[in-house]
């Protein structure tokens, strides 16, 4: 597995994900990485449903799927995507081993305590925190809704 996109996305899957960067960057596997869906077999019908039938569909808790992604990353097709909704669940992988070089944040909504840093992303300050620890710590974090669009990095949106 090839792990070619790292991103943050409340929605997972939908038309900027498959039309923009599934599309751009030949993917034939999106991995959700999601502790409630992992366990709701209506969900995954769902979203396996969106998909066109030349991409393949796993969807992990947080535990499972750092296995699976420590078993499998070996730089070799297929191209995946990596979805999860939230920062939190990208530094939980983190600390069961799994260091991104790049995260990009494409969805993130208005919600309490959530501030506005840009065009569709709103972050609260521990969300925020996280994105910064993972910078300090060597993974370039930035925005880049579609593939088409100019990069924002994180540092210069805080």
């Amino acid at each position: 597995m090839n792990i070619v996109l790292n991103r943050i996305d409340e929605r997972l899957i939908h038309g900027q994900v498959l039309a923009s960067w599934a599309k751009r960057l030949q993917v034939r596997e999106i991995l959700v990485i999601d502790d409630q869906l992992a366990h709701d077999p209506f969900a995954e019908t769902v979203l396996t449903m969106a998909l066109p039938s030349n991409i393949n569909l796993k969807i992990f808790d947080v535990v499972k799927g750092s296995a699976y992604i420590q078993k499998e990353m070996d730089q070799t097709p297929p191209n995946t995507i990596l979805l999860a909704k939230s920062p939190e669940v990208i530094k939980q992988l983190w600390d069961y081993g799994y260091h991104p070089d790049s995260l990009n944040i494409g969805g993130m909504s208005a919600g309490p305590s959530r501030r506005h840093l840009c065009r569709g992303l709103y972050a609260a300050d521990n969300e925020i925190s996280i994105f910064q620890e993972l910078e300090d710590n060597g993974t370039k974090v930035y925005v880049q809704v579609v593939y088409g669009e100019n990069k924002i990095h994180f540092r210069d949106l805080v």
